[in-house]
């Protein structure tokens, strides 16, 4: 099966804003590699863009930050996925968010994700939604693989 594979696990920080960039209608096929639609034959809905890995940023209070991610984009626009945030603050605390993948966009190397989550501190649960950028240059390449932090968006005080 032959399908947009993104692999980011480095160390870096690029900000790049995409959420507009990320939304497409789900019958529209953007980014679908050649051959794609005669796959449909094959599997009725076959993954035609995909994005996992982990990689660690030193956030900008200097805490740590770790982050998996895994998803998927569908033929028929359908995307799953799932990322798992971990902050590690100054203080030694932990702060746990799992998010459901809302949006996924791989164009060349680069995958843009949407998501929405639940922020599990001290103080309880905080729900919200933010974006990452991963940026994957290829095994043996002189630069080395990219990714931004979570940026959140929004909050789920402003969800309509």
């Amino acid at each position: 099966m032959q399908r947009q594979s993104l692999l980011a696990i480095g160390g870096g920080l690029v900000l790049l804003a995409g959420l507009a960039a990320c939304s497409s209608l789900p019958d529209r096929m953007t980014g679908l590699r050649a051959g794609a639609a005669q796959m449909a034959d094959v599997d009725g809905n076959p993954v035609i863009q995909s994005v996992s890995g982990h990689w660690e940023v030193i956030g900008s209070l200097g805490n740590l930050n770790k982050i998996s991610v895994n998803a998927e984009k569908r033929l028929d626009g359908t995307v799953t996925g799932e990322v798992q945030y971990e902050q590690f603050t100054p203080e030694g605390l932990s702060i746990l968010a799992h998010a459901v993948v809302r949006c996924l966009k791989v164009q060349d190397n680069v995958a843009r994700l949407a998501v929405e989550g639940d922020e599990t501190t001290e103080a309880g649960t905080v729900h919200g939604f933010g974006i990452l950028t991963a940026i994957d240059n290829g095994e043996g390449q002189p630069n080395p693989d990219m990714a931004s932090n979570l940026i959140p968006v929004a909050s789920g005080e402003t969800r309509a």
